[in-house]
């Protein structure tokens, strides 16, 4: 299939999925989707999804794109447009979250980001490196690794009743410290950092930041390079609605220089000197004088080949946040979490996500034996996840297809446990 044969596949598609959404959203009040978007997650109608924190269905765009990959390689082989889907999406994602496309590479996981920011740092024994206690529990893996063999000291920030508070992180930070690392929206109990207000103080003291945004990116209007961060990244399964296997990964064109790459592969080969001179990309064959010259941006991190089906998926799906728009998500969204956050504290449980957080997750004790209330949630066919060594927070994550018939649902199943 040609790249003009799939773009008018897809055109084709689009259309028809058009047509189906408008039938669906005849369908449907205002009330019960008020963003128009709920005819292209069909998991909110198969269950009250409450979820995306843990892992966001993707829509049915992003589908059409994953099957029209498939089918060119059930074809060719191979996608003939493979390359063109990875630069939309990654203009994509800088233009949604306010980078330049030269600032943004795709890797595979958030996890990617981390790894190459902090292997590009030339840390040395006594440096130091400062986190919050409500990070990812995969960087105290990774950090702890480097302070046990390495000699890299890991300092961690307390949390206060839920909350990363920035002024505490003042004590922490020293002339040793390389990198302040953080959760901008922590996966526990979603409580959203002021992270304009810690870059600021970090910077204040020479130090960079680095910010996992997987659960903060597609839940409300940001710029990445307002924001002031040094280094950002998300992977596409979450509040993106992309799917497993690519994230986004933003680096200030200030550190480009700076943080090498930490693998190498052919990805990075910008042009190769063959003996009819300087080529683009790498050719095959082996040249008596091999020489290359890589690439200078942020995809010089894309060190080889990418999970391309879930490039094109992330490219459908930016395209409909784009569509939707960033501040009306988070005009919906928030309103419903701090509903729903009230309706939870009235039946008496113990909320743990502090009041007035500016994030769409919410994070409470819910004092029942795991086994059944999973039977009862699975029943009641509800979606939520359960977070804590014990499982003893219920997390509830509140999405651009939900509304206020799925926040009743769920507070109607809590009220005999309460």
């Amino acid at each position: 299939m040609s790249l003009w044969d799939r773009r008018s596949f897809l055109t084709v598609s689009a259309g028809s999925l058009t047509a189906l959404k408008t039938r669906r959203a005849l369908a449907m009040s205002a009330e019960d989707d008020p963003l128009g978007v709920r005819g292209e997650f069909p998991a909110a109608e198969n269950q009250t999804f409450l979820n995306t924190a843990w892992v966001g269905p993707i829509p049915q765009v992003a589908r059409d794109a994953g099957v029209a990959y498939a089918d060119e390689t059930l074809i060719w082989a191979d996608s003939r447009s493979r390359l063109d889907e990875k630069e939309l999406a990654r203009t994509e994602f800088a233009e949604l979250f306010g980078a330049k496309p030269e600032e943004v590479a795709l890797l595979f996981t958030t996890a990617d980001g981390e790894a190459i920011v902090i292997n590009g740092l030339d840390l040395q024994p006594g440096d130091n490196i400062v986190v919050d206690a409500l990070h990812y529990t995969g960087t105290f893996s990774h950090l702890m690794y480097l302070q046990d063999h390495y000699g890299i000291e890991l300092r961690v920030v307390p949390h206060r009743d839920g909350g990363i508070h920035v002024e505490d992180f003042e004590s922490y930070i020293d002339a040793r410290t390389r990198l302040v690392s953080v959760a901008w929206v922590n996966n526990r109990n979603g409580f959203r950092l002021d992270l304009e207000k810690l870059v600021a103080l970090a910077h204040a003291k020479g130090t960079l930041v680095y910010a996992d945004v997987v659960q903060g990116l597609g839940t409300c209007s940001v710029s990445l390079t307002e924001l002031g961060v040094d280094f950002a990244c998300a992977a596409a399964h979450k509040w993106l609605f992309g799917g497993y296997g690519v994230a986004g990964f933003f680096i200030r064109e200030e550190h480009l220089e700076r943080i090498r790459p930490d693998r190498w592969g052919h990805g990075q080969v910008s042009q190769t000197r063959t003996p009819s001179g300087w080529v683009t990309g790498l050719p095959a064959g082996r040249f008596p004088e091999l020489e290359f010259r890589h690439r200078v941006n942020a995809d010089k991190y894309e060190y080889s080949c990418l999970a391309y089906g879930a490039v094109a998926q992330l490219a459908a799906s930016l395209g409909l946040l784009k569509q939707v728009g960033l501040a009306e998500i988070e005009a919906h969204t928030m309103p419903l979490a701090r509903e729903l956050r009230a309706g939870i504290a009235d039946l008496g449980f113990s909320v743990w996500t502090p009041e007035g957080n500016q994030a769409p997750i919410v994070s409470f004790v819910h004092r029942q034996e795991i086994t059944e209330l999973m039977r009862q949630l699975a029943e009641a066919r509800i979606s939520v996840s359960f977070r804590e060594h014990d499982r003893a927070l219920m997390r509830v994550s509140v999405s651009l297809f939900n509304n206020r018939r799925d926040v009743q649902r769920l507070l109607d199943f809590l009220k005999p446990l309460a």
